[in-house]
């Protein structure tokens, strides 16, 4: 009975205790202290499954009254409830093009020359801090990701680099940054769902990067690189042709990479995270196709980028990632419909309805 009532006792503190979401007061965040609570949450998650399956089946042999039992079973079920769906929020942090689709957003105002700090990178491209919590320091730290990371990365993977004029803005707090997207028109009513679900956006030539959604510096360079596939796809005139599941595939593909030269570790541990989650899904039967509409995609309560960027690395394993890059490269000129046949001997189509994980 001790063990009970010590978990009844762990059952009354407030979930914000587990998943503490409060608000920085600069660009501090990126630590690594981050990768161990999300591994700390994680495991919670899992034992707190095996207490309810295991309540679930002991229940009626426990020497306490029916009602208890009921209450201590609603408290499991509710508190798993929203473990799960926290996790589900947290797996759809990178949503970024659809988000932006679905607020209105059709331009992001630049935060270059606002009297904050600022910091020129190579290539014409400029970081700018987006408030007063994100300074010079943070800005030439990002910088030297950029220049030793990011931008080479792009080179190798698709032969480009972002073209002068590229902003690149990061944000230290979920105040500064709903202000800044309440600014460029954002509805009031979705800018909560932005703010607390979003690695980045991307629109145009210009980025901005809520710093208090990301762990550390990994995740730092994952989300720069990402975003800068965005922006060449962007400069090419394909990032509107692009199916969803190619653009944001490659992005993560080439994001992943550049994480990888930050910590390897780090990038096989949310492979092996992103797969396990991916996968209930698949045996749950309840993965979208690679064409899903965008509505679907938004609903979905799991990572559907990650399936993206398995969709990708498929093609890449079979044919090769000098084809996949010569596959991008073709496109401008020769459109996706038609690079995708050359290069992969089959239509998009075709290779949507065919793919399985």
């Amino acid at each position: 009975m001790k063990k009970f009532l010590l978990t009844g006792l762990m059952l009354a503190v407030p979930l914000s205790v587990f998943f503490n979401q409060a608000e920085p007061a600069s660009a501090a965040p990126l630590t690594p202290h981050y990768s161990f609570v999300n591994q700390w949450q994680e495991r919670l998650y899992q034992e707190m499954q095996m207490f309810q399956n295991m309540f679930s089946h002991t229940s009626s042999q426990l020497p306490m009254p029916q009602q208890m039992q009921q209450q201590l079973q609603d408290q499991l079920n509710q508190i798993l409830s929203q473990m799960n769906q926290y996790q589900n929020q947290q797996q759809q942090q990178w949503i970024d093009q659809n988000i932006a689709r679905r607020s209105g957003l059709r331009k992001l105002p630049r935060q270059s020359g606002n009297g904050r700090a600022q910091q020129n990178v190579n290539s014409g491209l400029k970081l700018a801090a987006g408030d007063n919590g994100v300074s010079q320091k943070t800005l030439q730290s990002a910088a030297q990701i950029l220049q030793n990371i990011s931008l080479p990365t792009l080179q190798t993977e698709l032969g480009a680099k972002p073209s002068s004029g590229t902003e690149v803005a990061l944000f230290s707090s979920q105040r500064s940054y709903g202000q800044a997207l309440l600014q460029a028109g954002v509805p009031q009513n979705q800018i909560s769902a932005i703010i607390t679900n979003t690695g980045g956006i991307t629109i145009g030539n210009t980025i901005w990067i809520p710093l208090y959604n990301l762990k550390n510096q990994s995740d730092l360079a994952n989300v720069l690189t990402h975003e800068l596939t965005h922006i060449i796809f962007n400069q090419q005139g394909i990032g509107d042709s692009l199916p969803t599941w190619i653009n944001e595939g490659t992005a993560w593909t080439i994001g992943l990479n550049g994480e990888a030269q930050v910590s390897q570790s780090a990038v096989q541990q949310e492979t092996a995270r992103e797969n396990q989650a991916v996968s209930r899904v698949a045996q749950a039967g309840k993965l979208l196709p690679l064409n899903a509409g965008e509505d679907d995609i938004l609903s979905a309560g799991y990572n559907v980028e990650w399936v993206d960027y398995l969709a990708v690395q498929q093609l890449i394993k079979t044919y090769g990632a000098d084809e996949y890059k010569a596959f991008l490269a073709d496109i401008p000129q020769n459109g996706v419909e038609a690079s995708f046949q050359q290069h992969f001997g089959q239509s998009v189509e075709e290779f949507e309805q065919s793919f399985s994980l």
